[in-house]
């Protein structure tokens, strides 16, 4: 999966940052970190994303 890592402030100024991946389709799946391995090596993303491509 080809990723842009990005960065912005959120509507209280608290800077986030993440994955984009700007592949086309209408289904987007937002994966937040800590919760199974991490960006990395995380099996549960490759399960999550595995429906959608």
């Amino acid at each position: 999966m080809k990723v842009d890592f990005i960065r912005f402030n959120a509507s209280d100024e608290v800077e986030l940052q993440g994955w984009l991946s700007n592949e086309s389709g209408v289904t987007a799946v937002l994966h937040i970190h800590g919760i199974s391995g991490n960006g990395y090596q995380n099996r549960f993303l490759d399960a999550l994303i595995q429906p959608v491509r």
